[in-house]
């Protein structure tokens, strides 16, 4: 997905579970994104096409918060990568590896993130990264299989998003209260939702050059 939207320009706007796939070579799974039919080309500064920028794409379940509005901002890069998130969260709540089965019925701790009224879901997931007590549903409701991701991946993400989300509500609320309108990089929320903090969570994914690049690390909080 990186390499595809830094070196290929194009911005795939529709992650979710059905169109991440994997094939086993002999050391280990290699994973493949498909289903490109939606995707769009991108600017060299990142920004997507102005032809299909205000275009609804995605799969409700794992459709970016941003875009859970009747007004559709442009679809932007941190979009996708907020759909990743989701999908591991999915998956620990209807995947069954043992057995090889997915759960046919949506999870009840997150049926409203399917939910067809924008609004609903929007208001479902928006808990997911500021509400302590709704977190705590969702991972209590994980499968065996899934358990370590929670420290390694979802928590540190969770909070990494939440902090984008509230330092984006104090933007907004500055500037409709006391007209004060701070630059704001709407495309990687200030700077904070990029491929690199995400990738330095663990290793950096194959394929991918050895360029420096500026990574900060999501530090620790406790959540509330």
């Amino acid at each position: 997905h990186y390499w595809a939207y830094k070196e290929g320009k194009a911005l795939h706007r529709d992650i979710s579970d059905n169109n991440l796939m994997g094939c086993r070579d002999e050391h280990a799974v290699v994973g493949i994104l498909n289903d490109w039919d939606n995707a769009s080309e991108v600017e060299e500064d990142g920004t997507v096409m102005s032809s299909k920028a205000l275009q609804r794409t995605g799969t409700r379940p794992f459709t970016a918060l941003d875009l859970l509005v009747t007004n559709t901002p442009s679809h932007l890069y941190c979009h996708d990568l907020e759909s990743f998130l989701y999908i591991l969260v999915w998956a620990g709540l209807h995947y069954n590896l043992k057995d090889r089965q997915r759960q046919i019925k949506d999870h009840p701790a997150v049926m409203n993130w399917d939910a067809q009224d924008l609004e609903r879901a929007h208001d479902a997931k928006n808990f997911f990264p500021t509400m302590w007590p709704y977190y705590q549903r969702i991972i209590t409701g994980f499968n065996d299989e899934f358990r370590p991701l929670i420290p390694g991946w979802i928590d540190p993400l969770r909070q990494m998003f939440g902090r984008a989300v509230r330092e984006k509500d104090d933007t907004e609320a500055k500037a409709m209260v006391f007209g004060q309108q701070d630059a704001y990089d709407n495309a990687t929320c200030n700077g904070q939702i990029t491929f690199e903090n995400m990738a330095v969570l663990h290793a950096e994914p194959r394929s991918l050059s050895n360029e420096e690049t500026t990574t900060h690390p999501p530090t620790e909080e406790k959540s509330n």
